[in-house]
């Protein structure tokens, strides 16, 4: 053993250290930037067999990337940069993940106290840059061996914050500070827990973290159970982790290792990570005796598959219609789900005749004006509504809800469950159901018809086909990602009820288009589904092309990748509204469609990607064929011309014919290209609008006809 080894060793050792306790506790993605101050976290990433090292040259998207990874695998993914403003070019992506929810390990690398202030090259003030958007942060010094004993308990308290702090997931901030010589041997390791344990093992309602089986507690997204979440919690092991005691002989040196929300003392906290009790039985009981009530249910943070499941089965027992967004995956065809509720809410009849008494909200807000806007009204109404809140995030913008209820769902389910006198609904709850029922058909009849007589495409028909790819013809192997702005309004009005709906992502904490393509690419990269596929707008793609950047040498994606472009000239949301009416044409063109002159078929082949341009539903249809069933070679360029349906002409500009490229391209092969770009043009934004107000029109008439009209008589 080395008495007084060199300070990079030490530095060396440190950061391995801590890559070594991630690992313990699940982590096998890591998301690096090349730069010279992060060298040595950026070094022991890469020697750890167990991580898998993504090299990005855009900080901005490498955030995202590990964004999309951790929203994947519902593990922390670890984003290393070094210093100066690649610190704030990961910035937006910190905002996403604490907005949405998600857990990230953001390591920012950075100098030495005494070079800070002095001109140093590379040097910012990195201390709190993400102070609104991270819940734990920690400025760390230069390792020094004699608090060796404290590097472990550092690592698992930034990966614990991640996931199980109070306020849900989260990404927390590490700023590293190294000196140079950036370079050093490794030294032995401090000794880790016994059985691959994680330094603190916080225990909550979903079992425990930091097993290093593989076997993991975090489910889908933000550190939730996927069901059987590990072994019991025994008291053995509640005894073994309290009495783990702190590191020993350095506690009067911990505050070097404090933070925002505490120190690194090795205390162990045996909490849970959101609030899983509600008493509020009388006011229970007093909502759920109303026959009117609904459901209206959205993203929901860290959801699993149970609180899904708990939320369907209240509207069962209730009776009452459940409001699913895409985004909740409740979305399903269960008799009381209702998917057009945006349409049915357009026409003021039946705002009307859908008056609740009661609301009960889970999630964030939908993106819909139309439904935020009829709840507000409802609450100007008197209109009770109650916010299952299990992290404390109050996602009531409008400021509507009377009551909140600090609790998770399925706690919440319990409770209603408890208060019912009998569990079956009303005669006046069905009936009430029933005619949402009953609007919910003509809505969805109106959709079908309409994608059945047109064949151009628009977010009408890509909100129907790409939900409907990613189910009934993947077995549920296949994930959608949806962009903010048009795609993801256009996924609420028309993605219909499916029996197994898909996994749909968004990235709506802070609601913006920056990074969606690097989020999909993290998604893909997270290998949970053998297909991503991304549905952006023509401006979300232009304004993240950094993420289609391929390091050399870089491996594939561990997913195929299929990115929809719904090019419409610009931004088409403007068209809908308010500045569309206001500003003259050639100013709203200017500051707010925004139409790039570049080509997006022209710009992601210089990329590298494999592209595709189409203009009808029917060669969209083969395409997404192709791309997801078979596969595509790599290598290929096409292009498909409109032939009004006739997709035996399919020409590509390569020899082989279509039935051979299906043939060769089996999905068993490695030469198959990892990305795909479907260059969609759609009609003009003022078109798209038109179409839509149409589509609405049509669907007013016959909920007149089918539905008001037979309630009044």
């Amino acid at each position: 053993m080395i008495d007084t080894p060199k300070p990079e060793d030490v530095q060396a050792t440190f950061c391995l250290t801590l890559v070594d306790e991630w690992v313990r506790g699940g982590i096998r993605h890591a998301v690096v930037c090349p730069g010279s101050r992060s060298t040595p976290l950026a070094l022991a990433l890469e020697k750890n067999p167990d991580i898998e090292v993504r090299v990005h040259l855009d900080e901005r998207s490498a955030g995202f990337v590990g964004l999309g990874i951790a929203l994947a695998t519902g593990v922390p993914a670890v984003v290393c940069v070094t210093s100066g403003t690649a610190v704030a070019e990961l910035h937006p992506s910190v905002v996403e993940a604490h907005h949405q929810g998600v857990p990230l390990i953001v390591c920012t690398a950075d100098r030495p106290s005494e070079l800070r202030n002095i001109g140093a090259p590379q040097t910012i003030d990195q201390n709190m840059i993400y102070a609104a958007s991270t819940k734990y942060y920690l400025d760390v010094p230069p390792a020094e061996w004699r608090l060796r004993g404290l590097w472990r308990s550092l690592a698992a308290r930034a990966y614990s914050e991640a996931l199980y702090g109070p306020y849900g997931p989260v990404p927390v901030h590490l700023n590293l500070q190294f000196r140079e010589p950036l370079v050093g041997r490794y030294l032995d390791m401090p000794p880790g827990r016994p059985n691959g344990r994680m330094w603190h093992l916080v225990m909550g309602r979903y079992g425990y973290g930091g097993r290093s089986d593989g076997e993991r507690v975090v489910g889908t997204t933000g550190g939730s159970a996927a069901g059987s979440a590990g072994p019991d919690i025994t008291n053995s092991a509640v005894n073994s982790a309290v009495g783990s005691g702190s590191a020993a002989g350095f506690a009067d040196d911990t505050d070097m290792y404090s933070g925002v929300n505490g120190t690194f003392a090795g205390s162990t906290t045996v909490s849970g990570s959101r609030a899983s009790g509600f008493t509020g039985y009388d006011i229970i009981h007093d909502f759920v005796s109303k026959a009117r009530g609904i459901i209206v249910v959205g993203q929901l943070t860290g959801g699993t598959l149970d609180e899904r499941a708990s939320i369907t089965r209240l509207a069962k027992m209730l009776g009452w219609p459940l409001l699913a967004d895409p985004l909740s995956m409740c979305r399903t065809d269960n008799p009381e789900v209702i998917a057009g509720a945006d349409a049915m809410l357009q026409d003021a009849g039946m705002r009307s005749l859908l008056h609740p008494d009661v609301v009960i909200r889970f999630g964030k807000p939908w993106a819909s004006k139309t439904l935020n806007s009829w709840l507000a009204e409802l609450e100007d109404d008197g209109v009770d509504q109650l916010l299952v809140d299990p992290y404390w995030q109050w996602s009531d913008p409008a400021r509507v809800s009377s009551f909140v209820a600090a609790c998770t769902p399925e706690s919440f389910v319990d409770s209603v469950r408890k208060s019912l006198s009998t569990p079956i609904p009303s005669d006046d709850s069905l009936t009430w159901l029933r005619l949402w029922q009953s609007a919910d058909i003509v809505v969805q009849d109106g959709i079908d018809r309409w994608c059945e007589e047109n064949n151009e495409i628009t977010g009408i028909g890509l909100a129907r086909e790409l939900s409907s790819y990613c189910t009934e013809y993947c077995n549920g192997s296949v994930a959608l990602v949806v962009s903010s702005s048009m795609p993801i309004r256009d996924a609420e009005r028309f993605v219909p009820k499916l029996k197994i709906p898909p996994r749909v992502f968004s990235n709506r904490g802070a609601n913006g288009i920056d990074g969606v393509v690097s989020t999909a690419m993290g998604i893909a990269e997270g290998g949970k589904w053998s297909h991503v596929i991304a549905w952006v707008g023509d401006l979300a793609f232009f304004h993240d092309l950094t993420a289609l950047l391929r390091t050399a040498g870089q491996s594939t994606l561990t997913s195929r990748l299929t990115i929809v472009v719904m090019d419409n000239g610009g931004g088409g949301i403007f068209s809908f509204l308010p500045q569309s009416e206001l500003v003259d044409a050639g100013t709203m063109e200017r500051l707010f469609t925004t139409r790039q002159e570049q080509d997006v078929a022209e710009v992601a082949k210089s990329l590298g990607a494999y592209v595709v341009t189409v203009d009808t539903m029917d060669l969209l249809r083969t395409v997404l064929k192709m791309a997801i069933l078979e596969g595509i070679p790599a290598g290929m360029e096409s292009h498909i011309p409109s032939m009004e349906g006739n997709t035996s002409s399919l020409e590509l500009d390569n020899p082989t014919s279509v039935s051979d490229s299906l043939a060769v391209s089996s999905g068993h092969h490695t030469d198959l290209s990892p990305i795909t770009v479907i260059h969609a043009k759609v009609p003009s934004t003022a078109e798209s609008a038109r179409i839509q107000i149409e589509l609405q029109q049509q669907i007013s008439k016959r909920l007149f006809e089918d539905v008001i009209d037979v309630s009044h008589h």
